[in-house]
């Protein structure tokens, strides 16, 4: 499936988000690798500066996979090597208007490795925000699952 950038048609007031589900039942080093590889595998490229990185929390792979039948265009991340045997790891969401995004408000954000590294605060969506440099690449080793 290609990626078509949606988020183009935001107003210039309106940044992008990119929404990245990811479970909390994971040690903290691979929840860190599926939310990279969900980003980079549900980004068209070449994001504005301005775009928002945010990162969610899911209970655990059944609740991760109920999100996965939503209709909004997202990629699955698979992690194919023992002991995780092909289990379902996060989500990213194709960038776009927060206001797109409105269903994922439920959702916590993701702060268990803010809070394991000795840090006081957790950050809020409203602090978040990065962009690879450009010419920046990502080499994916899970699988990734596109949805429509």
């Amino acid at each position: 499936m290609h990626i078509v950038p949606v988020w183009i048609a935001a107003s210039p007031n309106a940044p992008a988000v990119h929404y990245i589900l990811v479970r909390e039942d994971l040690p903290d080093g691979m929840a860190i690798v599926a939310a990279v590889h969900a980003a980079g595998e549900s980004s068209p490229g070449f994001l504005p500066l301005d775009t928002f990185a945010v990162v969610l929390s899911v209970p655990d792979e059944a609740a991760l996979m109920r999100w996965h039948e939503r209709p909004e265009p997202h990629v699955l991340i698979r992690e194919p090597d023992a002991p995780w045997d092909n289990q379902a790891m996060a989500i990213g969401f194709v960038p776009g208007p927060r206001a797109r995004f409105r269903f994922l408000s439920q959702l916590p954000l993701y702060a268990r490795v803010v809070q394991s590294i000795g840090q006081r605060r957790v950050v809020g969506d409203e602090d978040v925000g990065s962009n690879p440099a450009p010419g920046s690449t990502c080499a994916a080793s899970s699988k990734a699952e596109r949805s429509p």
